[in-house]
């Protein structure tokens, strides 16, 4: 019997001696993420895009600009210059990019961003086109998917051509071809469903909007519905 209860005062002292430790070390855990979060590690600091536009860039520009970042708590930034000198804009002067000038603003940077303890990378090339040049055949450069589409009746055709869709650069390749059942009746009609766009305030609106932008417009108060107009539908619709 005393045994039994010996063992027992044994295992009540160390489940005490746990949930002791159990509860110092939550409490170490929720302060270190507290901590974490009040004072955020290098890595974990949002970086941004810095756009040098037009070549009106300076070296108070420079510095005044890493400084702010610097200020808010920016851990680093993408140079990113858009669009050269092309534009006439008041800021004199600019400062043509890859010249020799425009070098040295770009080490002027790097000596500013390493003092500040900033980091600073370079974007791939000018604006938001990525990286090209003459040296970059069609076949490599940035694509895009293009398609139309070809209705037809079973049974009445014999072959079909389909039409290809718009190309760029005299650059186009087939990827995949999808047939599929259309179950509309719409689809061969010579009558055709064109929206038409009403105003709160009676004023006609465009047409020509996109799916997208009618969903919008009614979601903006705007009444979006569809009115019946005479036209020739051919049977190849580009998209």
């Amino acid at each position: 019997m005393l045994v039994t209860k010996r063992y027992f005062l044994h295992t009540i002292c160390l489940l005490l001696i746990s949930l002791t430790g159990l509860s110092q070390q939550t409490k170490r855990s929720v302060d270190l993420i507290e901590q974490t979060f009040l004072h955020p590690p290098e890595s974990a600091k949002p970086w941004v895009f810095w756009y040098w536009m037009h070549g009106a860039v300076s070296k108070e520009g420079i510095t005044a600009d890493l400084v702010a970042m610097k200020e808010v708590g920016i851990g680093g930034a993408y140079l990113m210059p858009i669009q050269d000198t092309l534009s006439s804009i008041p800021f004199q002067p600019t400062v043509r990019q890859l010249t020799p000038e425009w070098w040295g603003m770009v080490k002027f940077a790097m000596q500013e961003a390493k003092r500040l303890n900033l980091k600073l990378a370079m974007h791939v090339s000018d604006g938001f086109a990525l990286a090209g040049g003459p040296w970059i055949t069609s076949d490599l450069s940035m694509q895009k998917l293009v398609w139309t589409k070809t209705y037809f009746t079973p049974g009445k055709t014999n072959r079909i051509k389909l039409s290809q869709p718009e190309a760029n650069e005299n650059f186009y390749k087939d990827i995949v071809v999808f047939a599929s059942p259309v179950n509309s009746s719409n689809v061969f009609n010579d009558i055709m469903l064109t929206p038409a766009v009403t105003t709160s305030n009676g004023n006609k609106a465009d047409l020509s909007l996109s799916l997208s932008v009618l969903l919008r417009i009614k979601m903006d108060g705007f009444a979006a519905c569809f009115s019946r107009s005479r036209t020739n539908r051919s049977p190849i619709s580009p998209s």
